[in-house]
């Protein structure tokens, strides 16, 4: 399948796309990450729910991101 992206998206739909097109299994809390540790965050994503729960866990120590995102769904 061939995706077209025009402009910005939720992170969800990130995930989905870049799997689809890579032909990889990135979540959308490492793909959150890179993003933002790059700057592209507000140029690529609209999902500020997403924004504010993945700045919530990445705050947390290291152990308890991943059981954070889990529960939050990011």
């Amino acid at each position: 399948t061939t995706t077209q992206i025009n402009g910005k998206m939720s992170i969800s739909n990130l995930e989905h796309v870049f799997n689809d097109t890579f032909g990889t299994r990135i979540s959308t809390s490492k793909l959150a990450e890179k993003l933002k540790s790059s700057g592209s965050w507000n140029k690529i994503v609209t999902d500020s729910k997403r924004v504010h729960r993945y700045r919530r866990c990445h705050e947390l120590p290291e152990r308890n991101r991943r059981s954070c995102a889990k529960q939050t769904g990011i």
